[in-house]
């Protein structure tokens, strides 16, 4: 069994990722539509609304924030931000509002 940082736990045969070298004593993750045996919860990236867990892409073995080796799903990869245009100056001069007293 291995967990998916913040994910459910899989069953997978072979070595697993895990470890706290320089490299990690298996390498073996879920992949995409593996079934979650445990910790299946409904705040998860693989929960499927029907009360059951699958892993939604492959995971990949990488250092986690723990400094261990460790599941983790790739971060899909970003988009820029839209950037807006700047509005053309206008030609036509808007007027100072003027107050009469």
């Amino acid at each position: 069994e291995v967990s998916v940082e913040t994910d459910a736990t899989y069953c997978i045969d072979g070595p697993i990722c895990s470890g706290s070298g320089d490299a990690p004593a298996g390498t073996l993750c879920p992949v995409k539509g593996a079934v979650a045996v445990k910790d299946c919860h409904d705040n998860l990236p693989s929960w499927t609304g029907a009360g059951t867990c699958v892993a939604p892409s492959d995971a990949v073995c990488a250092k986690i924030k723990t400094g261990a080796w460790g599941c983790v799903y790739e971060s899909p990869t970003s988009t820029p931000c839209p950037t807006l245009a700047l509005a053309t100056e206008s030609s036509d001069a808007t007027p100072c509002p003027t107050l009469a007293l």
